[in-house]
Protein backbone atom coordinates (compact mmCIF):
# COMPACT_ATOMS: atom_id res chain seq x y z
CA UNK A 1 0.00 0.00 0.00
CA UNK A 2 2.83 2.40 0.81
CA UNK A 3 4.38 1.84 -2.60
CA UNK A 4 1.06 2.79 -4.24
CA UNK A 5 1.39 6.14 -2.46
CA UNK A 6 4.77 6.72 -4.06
CA UNK A 7 6.80 5.64 -1.03
CA UNK A 8 9.74 3.94 -2.72
CA UNK A 9 13.04 2.70 -1.31
CA UNK A 10 14.97 4.94 -1.39
CA UNK A 11 12.27 7.56 -0.98
CA UNK A 12 12.18 10.32 -3.59
CA UNK A 13 15.52 9.36 -5.22
CA UNK A 14 15.31 12.31 -7.64
CA UNK A 15 14.78 14.79 -4.78
CA UNK A 16 11.62 16.12 -6.43
CA UNK A 17 10.11 17.30 -3.15
CA UNK A 18 12.87 19.85 -2.54
CA UNK A 19 13.84 21.01 -6.04
CA UNK A 20 12.38 23.34 -8.65
CA UNK A 21 12.53 23.45 -12.46
CA UNK A 22 12.96 27.23 -12.29
CA UNK A 23 15.45 28.02 -9.54
CA UNK A 24 17.75 26.58 -6.92
CA UNK A 25 16.59 24.42 -3.98
CA UNK A 26 17.59 27.19 -1.56
CA UNK A 27 15.41 29.72 -3.39
CA UNK A 28 12.52 27.25 -3.31
CA UNK A 29 13.01 26.80 0.43
CA UNK A 30 12.90 30.59 0.88
CA UNK A 31 9.70 30.78 -1.16
CA UNK A 32 8.08 28.13 1.02
CA UNK A 33 9.33 29.89 4.15
CA UNK A 34 7.58 33.12 3.13
CA UNK A 35 4.33 31.23 2.49
CA UNK A 36 4.67 29.36 5.79
CA UNK A 37 5.15 32.62 7.71
CA UNK A 38 2.14 34.21 6.02
CA UNK A 39 0.06 31.10 6.66
CA UNK A 40 0.96 30.99 10.36
CA UNK A 41 0.23 34.71 10.72
CA UNK A 42 -3.14 34.31 9.01
CA UNK A 43 -4.16 31.40 11.23
CA UNK A 44 -3.14 33.15 14.45
CA UNK A 45 -4.89 36.42 13.57
CA UNK A 46 -8.01 34.59 12.42
CA UNK A 47 -8.23 32.43 15.54
CA UNK A 48 -7.61 35.33 17.94
CA UNK A 49 -9.97 37.77 16.21
CA UNK A 50 -12.83 35.32 15.84
CA UNK A 51 -12.40 34.11 19.42
CA UNK A 52 -12.10 37.53 21.07
CA UNK A 53 -14.18 39.78 18.81
CA UNK A 54 -16.69 37.48 17.12
CA UNK A 55 -16.93 35.02 20.03
CA UNK A 56 -16.78 32.04 17.65
CA UNK A 57 -13.64 30.38 18.92
CA UNK A 58 -15.61 27.31 20.03
CA UNK A 59 -16.39 26.40 16.40
CA UNK A 60 -13.27 27.81 14.69
CA UNK A 61 -11.73 24.37 14.20
CA UNK A 62 -15.00 23.03 12.79
CA UNK A 63 -14.72 25.00 9.55
CA UNK A 64 -13.26 23.04 6.65
CA UNK A 65 -11.73 26.28 5.37
CA UNK A 66 -9.60 26.60 8.50
CA UNK A 67 -8.65 22.91 8.55
CA UNK A 68 -7.58 23.03 4.90
CA UNK A 69 -5.50 26.17 5.52
CA UNK A 70 -3.89 24.56 8.56
CA UNK A 71 -2.89 21.62 6.37
CA UNK A 72 -1.52 23.94 3.69
CA UNK A 73 0.54 25.87 6.23
CA UNK A 74 1.80 22.68 7.87
CA UNK A 75 2.93 21.44 4.46
CA UNK A 76 4.91 24.62 3.81
CA UNK A 77 6.49 24.44 7.27
CA UNK A 78 7.57 20.83 6.74
CA UNK A 79 8.78 21.48 3.19
CA UNK A 80 10.76 24.51 4.35
CA UNK A 81 12.52 22.40 6.98
CA UNK A 82 13.46 19.70 4.49
CA UNK A 83 14.45 22.29 1.88
CA UNK A 84 16.92 24.10 4.12
CA UNK A 85 18.40 20.77 5.20
CA UNK A 86 18.85 19.59 1.61
CA UNK A 87 22.48 18.57 1.12
CA UNK A 88 22.98 16.45 -2.01
CA UNK A 89 26.12 14.35 -2.22
CA UNK A 90 27.46 12.00 -4.85
CA UNK A 91 28.15 9.28 -2.28
CA UNK A 92 24.68 8.98 -0.70
CA UNK A 93 21.06 8.87 -1.86
CA UNK A 94 19.94 10.52 1.39
CA UNK A 95 19.98 14.25 0.78
CA UNK A 96 17.21 15.59 3.06
CA UNK A 97 15.76 14.39 6.39
CA UNK A 98 12.46 12.95 5.09
CA UNK A 99 14.36 10.34 3.08
CA UNK A 100 15.60 8.77 6.33
CA UNK A 101 12.35 9.01 8.27
CA UNK A 102 10.10 5.95 8.80
CA UNK A 103 8.06 4.94 5.77
CA UNK A 104 4.69 5.72 7.43
CA UNK A 105 5.81 9.34 7.89
CA UNK A 106 6.88 9.48 4.25
CA UNK A 107 3.43 8.21 3.25
CA UNK A 108 1.77 10.83 5.44
CA UNK A 109 3.82 13.55 3.75
CA UNK A 110 2.65 12.35 0.34
CA UNK A 111 -0.94 12.30 1.59
CA UNK A 112 -0.54 15.81 3.00
CA UNK A 113 0.79 16.97 -0.37
CA UNK A 114 -2.22 15.38 -2.10
CA UNK A 115 -4.70 17.15 0.16
CA UNK A 116 -3.06 20.58 0.14
CA UNK A 117 -2.91 20.64 -3.67
CA UNK A 118 -6.63 19.86 -4.01
CA UNK A 119 -8.61 20.88 -0.90
CA UNK A 120 -7.79 24.63 -1.06
CA UNK A 121 -9.03 24.77 -4.67
CA UNK A 122 -12.21 22.98 -3.61
CA UNK A 123 -12.63 25.47 -0.75
CA UNK A 124 -12.24 28.43 -3.10
CA UNK A 125 -14.80 27.11 -5.59
CA UNK A 126 -17.38 26.19 -2.93
CA UNK A 127 -16.98 29.48 -1.08
CA UNK A 128 -17.44 31.78 -4.05
CA UNK A 129 -20.18 29.60 -5.58
CA UNK A 130 -22.25 28.81 -2.48
CA UNK A 131 -21.33 31.02 0.47
CA UNK A 132 -20.00 34.44 -0.58
CA UNK A 133 -22.36 37.41 -0.31
CA UNK A 134 -22.13 41.22 -0.26
CA UNK A 135 -21.33 40.93 3.46
CA UNK A 136 -18.10 39.12 2.56
CA UNK A 137 -16.36 42.49 2.13
CA UNK A 138 -18.31 44.39 4.80
CA UNK A 139 -15.27 45.12 7.00
CA UNK A 140 -11.50 45.28 6.46
CA UNK A 141 -11.05 42.10 8.49
CA UNK A 142 -13.65 40.16 6.51
CA UNK A 143 -12.12 41.38 3.26
CA UNK A 144 -8.63 40.30 4.31
CA UNK A 145 -9.89 36.99 5.71
CA UNK A 146 -11.86 36.13 2.58
CA UNK A 147 -8.91 37.06 0.37
CA UNK A 148 -6.39 35.06 2.41
CA UNK A 149 -8.46 31.95 3.07
CA UNK A 150 -10.41 31.77 -0.20
CA UNK A 151 -8.18 33.35 -2.86
CA UNK A 152 -4.55 33.25 -1.76
CA UNK A 153 -4.93 29.65 -0.63
CA UNK A 154 -5.48 28.54 -4.23
CA UNK A 155 -2.77 30.93 -5.45
CA UNK A 156 -0.30 29.25 -3.08
CA UNK A 157 -1.35 25.84 -4.41
CA UNK A 158 -0.88 26.91 -8.03
CA UNK A 159 2.55 28.30 -7.12
CA UNK A 160 3.49 24.97 -5.55
CA UNK A 161 2.29 23.02 -8.58
CA UNK A 162 4.04 25.16 -11.19
CA UNK A 163 7.34 26.09 -9.51
CA UNK A 164 8.36 22.82 -7.87
CA UNK A 165 9.26 19.33 -9.01
CA UNK A 166 6.66 17.55 -6.85
CA UNK A 167 5.56 14.25 -8.38
CA UNK A 168 2.10 13.67 -9.91
CA UNK A 169 -0.45 12.82 -7.22
CA UNK A 170 -0.68 9.03 -6.71
CA UNK A 171 -4.08 7.55 -7.60
CA UNK A 172 -4.21 5.81 -4.23
CA UNK A 173 -4.48 9.21 -2.56
CA UNK A 174 -7.80 10.01 -4.28
CA UNK A 175 -10.02 7.60 -2.30
CA UNK A 176 -8.28 8.73 0.90
CA UNK A 177 -9.10 12.36 0.08
CA UNK A 178 -12.74 11.38 -0.39
CA UNK A 179 -12.70 9.54 2.94
CA UNK A 180 -11.37 12.69 4.63
CA UNK A 181 -14.20 14.72 3.09
CA UNK A 182 -16.70 12.16 4.36
CA UNK A 183 -15.12 12.33 7.81
CA UNK A 184 -15.48 16.11 7.79
CA UNK A 185 -19.16 15.76 6.90
CA UNK A 186 -19.63 13.69 10.03
CA UNK A 187 -17.73 16.27 12.09
CA UNK A 188 -19.94 19.07 10.75
CA UNK A 189 -23.05 17.34 12.06
CA UNK A 190 -21.33 16.57 15.37
CA UNK A 191 -20.63 20.31 15.65
CA UNK A 192 -24.32 21.03 15.10
CA UNK A 193 -25.28 18.46 17.73
CA UNK A 194 -22.87 19.90 20.31
CA UNK A 195 -22.80 23.62 19.44
CA UNK A 196 -26.20 24.05 17.79
CA UNK A 197 -24.84 25.61 14.61
CA UNK A 198 -24.15 24.44 11.06
CA UNK A 199 -20.71 25.47 9.90
CA UNK A 200 -22.09 25.74 6.35
CA UNK A 201 -25.71 26.59 5.63
CA UNK A 202 -25.93 24.23 2.66
CA UNK A 203 -25.57 21.33 5.14
CA UNK A 204 -28.80 22.26 6.93
CA UNK A 205 -31.46 19.69 5.96
CA UNK A 206 -34.22 21.94 7.30
CA UNK A 207 -33.57 24.59 4.66
CA UNK A 208 -31.90 22.66 1.86
CA UNK A 209 -34.12 19.54 1.92
CA UNK A 210 -33.31 17.28 -1.04
CA UNK A 211 -30.64 19.65 -2.37
CA UNK A 212 -28.30 18.66 0.44
CA UNK A 213 -27.63 15.31 -1.25
CA UNK A 214 -26.81 17.12 -4.48
CA UNK A 215 -24.38 19.40 -2.64
CA UNK A 216 -22.60 16.46 -1.01
CA UNK A 217 -22.33 14.47 -4.24
CA UNK A 218 -21.32 17.59 -6.15
CA UNK A 219 -18.49 18.35 -3.72
CA UNK A 220 -17.23 14.77 -3.99
CA UNK A 221 -17.33 14.92 -7.79
CA UNK A 222 -15.59 18.30 -7.65
CA UNK A 223 -12.78 16.80 -5.58
CA UNK A 224 -12.33 14.00 -8.13
CA UNK A 225 -12.18 16.49 -11.00
CA UNK A 226 -9.73 18.75 -9.17
CA UNK A 227 -7.53 15.77 -8.26
CA UNK A 228 -7.36 14.62 -11.89
CA UNK A 229 -6.68 18.15 -13.16
CA UNK A 230 -3.90 18.71 -10.62
CA UNK A 231 -2.31 15.35 -11.38
CA UNK A 232 -2.19 16.02 -15.12
CA UNK A 233 -1.17 19.64 -14.61
CA UNK A 234 1.93 18.31 -12.84
CA UNK A 235 2.55 15.83 -15.67
CA UNK A 236 2.19 18.65 -18.20
CA UNK A 237 4.60 20.81 -16.17
CA UNK A 238 7.17 18.01 -16.27
CA UNK A 239 6.84 17.76 -20.03
CA UNK A 240 7.03 21.51 -20.57
CA UNK A 241 10.13 21.87 -18.43
CA UNK A 242 11.45 18.46 -19.56
CA UNK A 243 11.78 17.35 -15.95
CA UNK A 244 15.19 16.36 -14.77
CA UNK A 245 16.69 16.79 -11.35
CA UNK A 246 19.29 19.07 -12.88
CA UNK A 247 19.91 20.87 -9.60
CA UNK A 248 20.81 17.57 -7.99
CA UNK A 249 22.96 16.57 -10.93
CA UNK A 250 24.76 19.91 -10.86
CA UNK A 251 25.48 19.56 -7.15
CA UNK A 252 26.72 16.00 -7.58
CA UNK A 253 28.76 16.94 -10.64
CA UNK A 254 30.32 19.85 -8.75
CA UNK A 255 31.19 17.53 -5.87
CA UNK A 256 32.72 14.97 -8.21
CA UNK A 257 34.72 17.64 -10.05
CA UNK A 258 35.97 19.02 -6.73
CA UNK A 259 37.13 15.56 -5.65
CA UNK A 260 38.85 14.99 -9.01
CA UNK A 261 40.55 18.41 -8.74
CA UNK A 262 41.83 17.63 -5.25
CA UNK A 263 43.17 14.26 -6.44
CA UNK A 264 44.83 15.89 -9.49
CA UNK A 265 46.47 18.57 -7.35
CA UNK A 266 47.74 15.94 -4.94
CA UNK A 267 49.21 13.83 -7.76
CA UNK A 268 50.78 16.88 -9.41
CA UNK A 269 52.27 18.03 -6.11
CA UNK A 270 53.76 14.60 -5.48
CA UNK A 271 55.19 14.47 -9.00
CA UNK A 272 56.75 17.92 -8.66
CA UNK A 273 58.19 17.05 -5.27
CA UNK A 274 59.60 13.81 -6.65
CA UNK A 275 61.27 15.57 -9.59
CA UNK A 276 62.86 18.14 -7.28
CA UNK A 277 64.22 15.42 -5.00
CA UNK A 278 65.62 13.48 -7.96
CA UNK A 279 67.23 16.60 -9.42
CA UNK A 280 68.94 17.47 -6.13
CA UNK A 281 70.25 13.95 -5.65
CA UNK A 282 71.48 13.66 -9.24
CA UNK A 283 73.39 16.94 -9.24
CA UNK A 284 75.60 15.86 -6.32
CA UNK A 285 76.24 19.47 -5.32
CA UNK A 286 75.75 21.03 -1.97
CA UNK A 287 74.24 24.47 -1.30
CA UNK A 288 77.71 25.70 -0.30
CA UNK A 289 79.40 24.65 -3.53
CA UNK A 290 76.55 26.24 -5.55
CA UNK A 291 77.08 29.48 -3.60
CA UNK A 292 80.84 29.44 -4.27
CA UNK A 293 80.28 28.84 -7.97
CA UNK A 294 77.88 31.76 -8.09
CA UNK A 295 80.35 34.05 -6.34
CA UNK A 296 83.16 33.04 -8.75
CA UNK A 297 80.91 33.73 -11.70
CA UNK A 298 80.02 37.14 -10.33
CA UNK A 299 83.76 37.92 -9.84
CA UNK A 300 84.52 37.01 -13.42
CA UNK A 301 81.66 39.14 -14.65
CA UNK A 302 82.89 42.14 -12.70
Amino acid sequence: MLSSLGVSDPFDPDHRLVTSPLYSPRTLALQRLVLAIYGCTTLIVSLVYESVVLRQGNIWFSFFTHLAFIGLTAYFVASTYHGFNYKPTSSSVYAFPLQQWPRPLQALHVMLMSTVTTFPILVTICYWALIASPATFATPYLTWSASSLHILNSAFVLLEITTTNISPLPWMALPMCLILLLAYLGMAYITHATQGVYTYTFLDPQTQHAKIAAYIVGIAVGEVIIFVLVRYAIITRDRVFKFSSYHVQDDQKFGAQKEELNEWEEVEWNEVGGRESTHSAGSGTSPGSRKQTTEVGMGVAV
